[in-house]
């Protein structure tokens, strides 16, 4: 039976949130991605993030490394602005405070029993919980892509 474990919302902003100066064609290192990135406090409701630039996060997720290549990781989208405030009344009043205005949410999960097994015997330290490391690498992804 397949359990979804929720982990965390991850909130985009828009694709440029993490990164200064992202109007250049220019390439970035991976160094600077790392030193630019931020957290995204307070959300500028005028910025739009489109349904393809969600895929392109959601499928940079996706190439993330997983125990065995199980990719655990589930992410729900709530892209329209009726499903965003659904998701909002779900989380604590801090957060609702801190995410108003943001114009998208993605909620990141993983399913247990997938990561950690191998031929269904437990064969690591931590049995069952291990898909919560692969959906860290895959949201870290996710974090860094948007």
């Amino acid at each position: 039976m397949k359990k979804v474990v929720i982990i965390a919302i991850a909130i985009v902003a828009a694709m440029s949130c993490g990164r200064q100066g992202s109007e250049s064609s220019s390439a970035v290192s991976f160094d600077e991605v790392l030193e630019t990135r931020r957290s995204i406090r307070d959300f500028d409701a005028s910025k739009e993030v489109t349904e393809a630039q969600v895929r392109e996060i959601l499928t940079t997720a996706q190439g993330a490394p997983s125990w065995t290549n199980s990719q655990p990781s589930r992410y729900y989208v709530a892209i329209s602005p009726d499903k965003a405030d659904a998701v909002r009344e779900l989380i604590g009043e801090r957060n609702k405070q801190s995410t108003k205005g943001a114009p998208v949410f993605i909620v990141s999960t993983f399913v247990k029993g997938l990561s950690g097994f191998s031929r269904g015997k437990i064969f690591n330290e931590i049995g069952d919980g291990w898909g919560a490391y692969d959906n860290g690498l895959s949201n870290a992804y996710l974090v860094l892509k948007a």
